[in-house]
This record gives structure tokens, sequence and C-alpha cells, in this order.
């Protein structure tokens, strides 16, 4: 007989096979399906950790319940509450038990508790990686150095914080990570604040007015010289105030100055004449000189489409940059490549431009260590030998095409590359063609090492034909819709779909079903429809 341990074991790990699980129906599913194994099985299940879950209104009392139970929840998202909202005391009562199950001090003050802003300790907010209970989140009220120091002194020291709003930035001082948000704030608090965190790693300035600025960058030297700073993201929208955002010369500037900076997200001046695409600067004074950035992006991702190409351009050394993202519509020029091809040998992920085939073939075999391609709009008449251009990538995981051919389609499954584990493609209507399709099956079934598939613009009858001949032959372990064809009149249709394929599996009892943490379908909640109609499926 096993031991009370080993169950345990083997429901943890049972657990974490799961993919993305946030939804409370899958809980229903799992805790439901463990419970009924035996009397020892139901007591363990209750002695899980849940990493994070999701709810609405119609299922906060299950989620109460299974605090009651002693389960420890890590993260609670109740932002999707709905109409009729949960009452204060309930919230209440949840906190408790949940500063309880995860050993807090229960004389702990939960600052910013709200009804309708509960974005603190529990809830995976807009910045999930720095939600903890090690972070210290602060809103609505003006936080005081007393208030700070009654925080600090509840048996945990803080490492992170984040503020909606502050008396004075003196009192912040020691952190590891600070994310601002104020709709008002100064340029020299800003600068204080840089000097009192001298162990600073992480900084996120999301302003809407500055105060004094005129004209100012905020690249200061506080920044400029900051020793520990390693990822800074800018994100300010000043109206009516003196910031206009960085020019490339500024962002330049704290580049060449700064060897510590390894992500950077910065808001542009888009009145700058000079962006005007990888041409127009060739002053000496335009050249980056950078080793450590990783990741490089800025706030108006539409609007100042050519700012990034044209700072990639401008690198004059090895870089350690590892994402290069092009807009689908730019058009490379001989500076672009020559550029990727000599300094940027470290990239990582792709998202190719516009290109002839010529220069894509030259781009891909300076790349070697791709591991996320998305491919070009390829112009000319030369066809892409696929075999020769993605066998060279041994790193290669992810690849993405937005326009294939139906045989490109083939090709592209049918080369089983050794790496390739996730395929995504705009939906090409095959079920027409017979002999395409038949070809299109037989390559998903040969091939064992893609795993997880990505669709976009598939409608239901698509949908159908996927879920009925590629997923039942194939060795896939997740399908992704993204983009669909559907309709509000399609929602019932659809459901009948997935119903129907989960009742087919059981049925013919099928190894490779995908259960719906790994199906995801835009706007439905597929662990629903299976936990709806689990009896039907079992008879």
């Amino acid at each position: 007989m096993l031991t009370k341990l080993i169950c345990k074991k083997i429901i943890d790990d049972y657990l974490k096979s799961f993919y993305l699980i946030n939804d409370s129906y899958f809980y229903r599913y799992f805790i439901g399906t463990i419970s009924l194994v035996c009397k020892d099985w139901y007591q363990i299940v209750f002695s899980i950790t849940i990493e994070s879950v999701e709810i609405n209104s119609l299922d906060i009392q299950y989620i109460h319940h299974l605090l009651k139970k002693g389960i420890v929840i890590k993260e609670i998202d109740l932002r999707c509450l709905l109409i009729p909202k949960p009452s204060q005391n309930q919230i209440h009562d949840i906190l408790e038990l949940w500063k309880i199950n995860m050993g807090l001090n229960p004389k702990i003050v939960l600052i910013g508790l709200g009804l309708e802003t509960l974005n603190l300790q529990i809830v995976q907010s807009k910045y999930p990686q720095y939600i903890t209970y090690d972070t210290l989140y602060y809103r609505k009220e003006h936080l005081s150095q007393d208030k700070l120091e009654c925080c600090r002194n509840m048996n945990r020291q803080y490492k992170h914080v984040i503020l909606d709003s502050i008396e004075a930035p003196s009192i912040l001082s020691n952190f590891h990570s600070i994310i601002l948000k104020f709709s008002v704030f100064s340029i020299r608090d800003y600068q204080q604040i840089l000097l009192n965190n001298p162990q600073l790693e992480k900084l996120t300035v999301d302003i809407e007015y500055i105060l004094d600025c005129n004209g100012e960058t905020l690249f200061t030297p506080e920044l400029v010289n900051h020793k520990h700073l390693k990822e800074v993201k800018l994100e300010l929208i000043d109206y009516e105030g003196g910031y206009s955002g960085e020019t490339l010369l500024n962002v330049i500037t704290y580049l060449n100055a700064n060897s510590v900076i390894e992500t950077l997200m910065y808001t542009p001046d888009l009145a700058e004449e000079d962006c005007e695409g990888s041409g127009s600067i060739d002053s000496d004074q335009f050249r980056i000189y950078n080793s450590t950035l990783k990741i490089l992006y800025n706030v108006y991702d539409f609007r100042a489409i050519l700012i990034l190409p044209t700072l990639y351009s401008m690198w004059s050394c090895k870089s350690s940059i590892e994402s290069a993202i092009y807009p689908h519509n730019y058009m490379f020029s001989d500076l672009d490549i020559s550029s990727l091809i000599q300094y940027h040998n470290n990239v990582t992920t792709l998202v190719a431009p516009s290109m002839t085939s010529v220069d894509f073939y030259k781009l891909i075999q300076s790349l070697p260590n791709l591991t996320s391609l998305t491919f070009p709009n390829v112009i000319g008449k030369v066809t892409l030998n696929l075999r020769d251009m993605l066998y060279p990538l041994k790193n290669l995981r992810t690849l993405h095409h937005p326009s294939p051919t139906i045989n490109q389609i083939i090709t592209i499954v049918e080369l089983n590359h050794p790496s390739l584990t996730t395929f995504g493609f705009k939906f090409v209507n095959v079920t027409k063609e017979v002999n395409i399709s038949n070809d299109l099956e037989t390559a998903f079934q040969k091939n064992d090492i893609i795993k997880h598939l990505h669709i976009s613009h598939v409608n239901p009858q698509e949908l159908n034909y996927i879920l009925t001949n590629i997923l039942p032959k194939s060795s896939l372990q997740s399908l992704t819709i993204t983009d669909p064809v559907f309709f509000s009149n399609d929602v019932k249709s659809i459901k009948n779909i997935i119903t129907e394929y989960y009742q087919r599996s059981v049925n013919n009892n099928e190894c490779n079903l995908i259960l719906p943490d790994r199906l995801n379908i835009p706007n439905l909640t597929t662990w629903e429809i299976l936990l709806k109609n689990i009896n039907n499926l079992t008879n």
C-alpha cells in the first residue's frame, strides 16, 4: 500500500503536468476527480498548493470552500468579479483564510484593501513578476514614513514596492524593485529615489504627468550611473507637461555610458525628425557601443514603428540583443541586414520584415542561436528551400509562418526538425482539397517532434476538421486558436464541436487526448465545457 507521502508526491506531480491552470473550473475537475480515488486521497488532495487561480462571482463560494479546507492558493485574481459582487465580509474572510494558509502573521495589514481594488499581494495584476508576499503593494492613500515602517516590521522584510501615491520619496530606500504608478510626479523625486536605492535592480515608472521637467531627459546622471539597475521601464505619457519623450541621441548616450542595463523600455519622442529609417542617420554620434542590453522596446509600438529598426542598425560592436522584432511591412535595407549579420549574432527571437529570399538566406545563416522565427514577407520569385534553411538552426523551437501555402505547411511538418516543437501558421482552407488534406494528415501523423500547434483565422468547419482529422493522428499536446473567424451565433456549434471531440476521444480510448488546459480557444472556457459534460463523456 502506498504511503501518504508517496500519494502526495503523485498528486503534486500530476497537478504540475497541467499547463497554465488558473481556471477555477479546472480545480473543480481535478479535486473532484482525485477525491473519488479513496478516502486517503480525498484528505491528501486538500494539502496541495495552487499557484494561481482566476475567479468570478460564480466561483467565489468554491474558492472560499477550498481555503476553509486549508488549501494554499498563492495568487487569487478577483478582477473578473461580476454583478452581484461578493460582500465585504466574504472578502475579509477570504483574506484572513489566505493569510493563515500562507503562514503569514494574521495581524499583517494588507494596505489598499478595497473591493474594487483587490490588486495586492494575493492578486496577479499588471506586474505578476513582482506581486508576491514579499511585495508591499500600496494604492489610493498617501504612504507616510510611519506606515512604511509599520509594514516593514510585520515579520517580513519587503524587497519590492509598488506605489500609486507617495508623500515624500525619501522614505523609499533599499528596495530591489520599485514600480511607480502615479498621475503626477516630480523629476526631482525621481532622481532622489534613484539615489536612495543603490541596490535597485528593477524600476518601472508609469506616470501621466511630470512636474518641473522642462524638456529634460529621464536618462539623468542618477540613472545613467546606477550600478545595479538591469531593468528599466519608463512608461510616460505627458500630454501637457514639459516631457516629450526621449530622442535617439538620449537613448544612445545612455546605452553607451551604462554597462549594466539588460532590459530597456522607454517613451520615444514622436516629433523627432531623425526617425525616418535607418538610412537617414550616419553621423558618428549615432553609434551604439553597448554589449549588455538584451531586450529593447518602446511604448509606442505602432506610432513609432521605425525607431527600433533604426536603433538596431546603429550598433557598432558585438551586442547581446536577444530579440529583433521588425514591423511586418518594413522593408529591409542593406544597412539593416549588414548590422544584424555583423553585430547581432546573439539574437534568439526574430520577427522578420519584408525582404528578398536571398537576403533572408544570408540573415538566417548568421543567426545560429535562433530559437523563435517568424517568416518574412519574401519578395521575389526565388522559391525557398525550407529544408536547407531550417535544418542548420539546431536550437529552433518555435516557427511562425503568417501566410504559408498548404504545400509549405506540409513541407515544414514533413521536415521533422529535431528541435522544432511549436509551429504556428495562418490556416489555409484544405478541407475541399482531399488529396492535399490527406497529405497534411499523413505529415502530422509521421511527425513526432511538433507538440504545440498555433493556428489563426479558422472557422467552425475548419476547427472541426483539425479536431477530427489532425489531432487524433498526431503527437500534438496542445492546440491554440488565435483570431478565429467565429461569430456570436457560432458559439453553440463550437461548444458542440469540442464536446464531440472529447466524446469521440473517450469512446475510442485515444491516448493523445488534449485536455482543456492545452486546448485554447478565445472566449471559451473549455474546462467548463468538459466539466458540464463529464457524466455524458463517461457513460
